[in-house]
């Protein structure tokens, strides 16, 4: 049960809101850039092996890598965030498989 709010109080709400502070803008590709850095640096050997291993297969998982390479499903999830932004694996799309596209 939605209240009634005329658009002269949404108005006053906004502008308030914006007068607290200024926004501060994140450069998404200086993060994702920085992630990618401290996986390497930490996992560079791991990351090898994975890249190496998606040549074998058509389908890569979270919980595949995690059986496959002994590691926790955070870590796992995370290469997997990783591949997909560099191209390696598509987006998931409805399944918890994903396909591999990027062989190297």
């Amino acid at each position: 049960h939605g209240a009634y709010i005329s658009d002269s109080e949404i108005a006053k709400i906004v502008t308030h809101v914006k007068n607290q502070d200024t926004p501060k803008y994140i450069e998404l590709s200086k993060e994702f850039s920085n992630n990618k850095q401290e996986l390497l640096e930490m996992d560079e050997e791991l990351y090898d092996n994975i890249i190496s291993f998606l040549k074998e297969v058509d389908e890569i998982s979270i919980s595949l890598l995690q059986r496959k390479f002994r590691i926790g499903y955070n870590r796992s999830a995370r290469i997997i965030d990783m591949l997909e932004s560099q191209g390696y694996i598509l987006s998931l799309e409805g399944g918890k498989t994903r396909k591999v596209i990027k062989q190297q």
